[in-house]
């Protein structure tokens, strides 16, 4: 029976790496939970996350048995020694395997006990060939088979054949032992589930898949720019900005004065607050903004909010371009259809185009690979710098569930 428990924390990455290196594998995030707390208008709210984890109940660990303070053994005889002896410790027959072959030849196929793993006449033969190997190499005609046959020591001397040249392969009088080739159909079983998740057909080439290989293939989203002076555009309907804004703030360890709110009445210097993004109204104050922004000591957020109709959508493309920013984010809901995402990418990146996305709602989807196939790199993932485990656990939990 699995143990439920609720974690919380800060740092959603951090959490999901303290479930695996604390519970293991075999635990299970069942829910994940951002719950956000006070701010001003949507902005600046103290956030946290949640996870529920199911954690299986594992069987003890057996005890190992004490180990003996002897020396080490300093030749091969020696070592040989200590194996059987810690063999016979774990055989309740006080007669060694060596001497039940040698006393009951006819029976030896038919024993059912274990036998110590350096005795008997097959052991005595490898050790032979092993020496043979450490002084002069072993003749090609001194090979024996290493797999014994279920029938009496006689007849598997006859039975015994030379390896065939190719494949590592092992033959004896039960049957040949061959290095098992690839499995294709698990590789193909992963295609169809990746595909099913909306991963892009261009991240799953390759004869022999993998989810590594998958999760390797994924562009690098780039890293918001940091000195000063710099603009990041934030670009994105009001709702999803609401969502990612403060995070990203949070990240970039800005100053509430240093995120530049497009849209409503402007504020003159003198009457801006510390605590309180800058407002500029339009195209035309962004230019008169960017003309001084070089010259901070910080790097600046610019919000532009986009309306729901084309000429909106015009109009905040206008306003992207007149930042003049170094970089420009696209925030994007991944339950939105992916040709309607595209359009309305070109359409705010008609003068500058994005450089990056910006994705919430993820989890919320049943195809979180869609967001991988709009054009894009991927910078920011559901309040997470995107990076090879953060996809991981994003593609993971989907991807177990659609292979079963």
């Amino acid at each position: 029976m699995a143990e439920r428990l609720l974690l919380e924390g800060s740092d959603l990455s951090e959490l999901m790496s303290h479930v695996r290196s604390e519970f293991g594998p075999h635990a299970k995030i069942i829910r994940a939970e951002r719950v956000r707390q006070g701010g001003f208008a949507g902005f600046f709210a103290k956030e946290k996350y949640e996870l529920t984890v199911d954690v299986p109940q594992m069987p003890p660990a057996p005890v190992r048995p004490l180990r003996s303070h002897r020396p080490p053994p300093s030749s091969l005889e020696e070592l040989l020694d200590a194996a059987d002896e810690a063999d016979h410790s774990l055989l309740p027959d006080p007669m060694s395997a060596r001497e039940a072959i040698v006393a009951r030849p006819d029976q030896a196929a038919q024993a059912a006990k274990p036998r110590a793993a350096t005795a008997g006449a097959q052991f005595a033969t490898v050790l032979d060939q092993v020496r043979a190997l450490a002084d002069e190499g072993l003749p090609a005609e001194a090979f024996t088979p290493l797999i014994p046959s279920a029938v009496a020591p006689e007849a598997a001397e006859a039975s015994a054949v030379p390896p065939t040249p190719g494949p590592s392969r092992a033959q004896g009088s039960a049957g040949a032992a061959v290095v098992p080739e690839p499995p294709v159909e698990s590789g193909e079983r992963l295609r169809a589930a990746l595909t099913g998740l909306g991963v892009p057909a261009q991240l799953l080439g390759g004869a022999r898949l993998t989810l590594a290989g998958v999760l390797d293939a994924i562009p690098p989203g780039p890293t918001p720019p940091r000195d000063a002076g710099q603009v990041l555009a934030l670009v994105g309907a009001a709702a999803d900005l609401a969502a990612v804004v403060p995070l990203l703030v949070e990240r970039m360890r800005l100053n509430p004065s240093d995120v530049v709110q497009v849209g409503g009445p402007a504020r003159s210097d003198a009457a801006a607050a510390p605590d309180r993004p800058t407002r500029v109204a339009g195209a035309s104050g962004l230019s008169t903004w960017r003309a001084r922004a070089a010259t901070a000591r910080h790097p600046w957020l610019v919000v532009v909010p986009v309306g729901a109709d084309a000429e909106e959508r015009a109009v905040a493309a206008e306003e992207v371009d007149a930042c003049r920013p170094d970089q420009v984010w696209a925030v994007i809901d991944a339950r939105l259809k992916p040709v309607d995402a595209v359009r309305w990418l070109d359409q705010v990146g008609a003068r500058r185009p994005v450089d990056a996305l910006a994705v919430r709602a993820l989890m919320d989807t049943a195809a979180p690979g869609t967001v991988l196939g709009l054009g894009r790199p991927v910078a920011w993932l559901d309040g997470l710098p995107t990076s090879r485990m953060v996809w991981a656990a994003a593609l993971g939990q989907p991807l177990d569930a659609a292979l079963g």
